[in-house]
């Protein structure tokens, strides 16, 4: 049972090891390094569509790798587009040698020295501004009901994971808790001695379960808690929504 119980946490817990990309984010990744670059486009794009549901890691990545693919097809225009987006979310960016060749990255540096020496261009297609850190929120969330906070984080599919799991883990608990005290309450009334065995082992059998099971909730709820208090987050709002051929943008403003 331990055994089990330990493989559970291992799982739960693979959601919060590190702030990993979206699996969006690898498959445009994937798609880059295998030179598929249309498919990468398609995929960076719906990314891009997402923009506000999407972390500013994410949209990083997939500026920079649509902006990588975009110039070595030599389209610069739209190249400049995406590093100019980039820039507008993280002025110090760098991008990764292993993806960029030295001439992309002398282009990107020259965009990169024209941004920090004067005001964007107006023709920047899409900029992003980091907006309202929700852990201070999300970290009493947490201590209330583990997943709450990560639903205020806007993690939907992570927050109702913790939520549904930490619901099992509850009504197993409970449901444990039940049964000790049933077979508590027979073997304190067992008489004979084999049945005085049988009974006490069948009541600290659902002891050790339901602590387990109890232990296993604090450590998921620990855990959440920790995440969704301390894992850097940030939302983006747009506040441009035109942009040249090769980059097809159009975001509601959602400011908060």
């Amino acid at each position: 049972m331990r055994t089990f119980l330990a493989a559970l946490l291992c799982a739960l817990l693979t959601p919060f090891a590190g702030h990993s990309q979206s699996t969006a984010v690898d498959s445009l990744r994937a798609a880059f390094e295998a030179m598929r670059y249309e498919k990468a486009e398609q995929i960076g794009q719906r990314i891009l569509s997402q923009a506000e549901d999407r972390s500013p890691e994410e949209l990083l990545a997939t500026h920079a790798l649509l902006g990588i693919i975009a110039f070595n097809q030599n389209h610069l225009r739209t190249a400049r587009a995406h590093f100019e987006s980039l820039l507008s979310l993280d002025p110090q960016y760098e991008l990764d040698p292993l993806y960029a060749s030295p001439k992309v990255r002398q282009f990107f540096r020259r965009i990169k020295n024209r941004a920090q020496s004067e005001s964007p261009p107006p023709t920047t297609p899409v900029r992003y501004i980091r907006v309202f850190d929700p852990r201070p929120g999300a970290a009493w969330r947490s201590l209330i009901l583990p997943g709450w906070g990560h639903l205020y984080r806007g993690e939907k599919r992570l927050g109702y994971g913790v939520l549904g799991t930490a619901a099992v883990l509850a009504t197993a608990t409970a449901a444990f808790y039940m049964k000790e005290k049933s077979a508590r309450d027979q073997y304190l009334a067992a008489k004979d001695l084999d049945d005085i065995a049988r009974s006490y082992d069948t009541y600290n059998r659902y002891y050790r379960l339901r602590h387990s099971f109890l232990y296993a909730l604090g450590g998921l709820w620990l855990v959440a808690y920790l995440d969704a208090s301390f894992r850097p987050t940030g939302r983006v709002c747009v506040t441009a929504s035109h942009g040249p051929a090769g980059l097809t943008v159009g975001f509601a403003l959602k400011l908060r």
